[in-house]
C-alpha cells in the first residue's frame, strides 16, 4: 500500500510504478522464488523516485497519454493493413486458380 501526496498527480504515479529501471532497484533486495517476490518494507522505503516539479510531472503525463494514443493509432493501422493484405492475398489465389 503507498501512500502518496495529494500534491502528486495520481497518473503520475501509476507510471512511475510500472516504470521498469525503478522497479529493479526494488527487485534486487526482494526475496522468494521464480515470479514469487517478496518485498520488504525497507526496500520500498530505500527506493528512489523521481519527483519533478508539479507542472513537469503533468507535462509527463501528457505527454505518456500521446503516446499511448499514437501507439493505438498504429495499431489499428497495422491491423487494417494485415486485414487488406488477406484480401489482397485472397483475391489473387482465386484469380490464380480460376485461370
Amino acid at each position: 500500500c503507498f501512500r502518496f501526496s495529494k500534491l502528486v498527480p495520481t497518473k503520475y504515479f501509476d507510471f512511475i510504478l510500472k516504470e521498469t529501471n525503478l522497479l529493479e532497484q526494488i527487485y534486487k533486495t526482494a526475496t522468494g522464488a521464480a515470479n514469487q517476490a517478496n518485498i520488504g518494507i525497507n526496500s520500498l522505503r530505500g527506493w528512489i523516485v523521481p519527483l519533478p516539479p508539479l507542472a513537469e510531472q503533468q507535462a509527463i503525463v501528457t505527454k505518456i497519454h500521446k503516446l499511448y494514443s499514437c501507439c493505438d493509432q498504429l495499431e489499428e493501422q497495422i491491423n487494417q493493413s494485415k486485414s487488406n493484405s488477406e484480401l489482397l492475398m485472397q483475391t489473387v489465389l482465386k484469380e490464380a486458380f480460376a485461370s
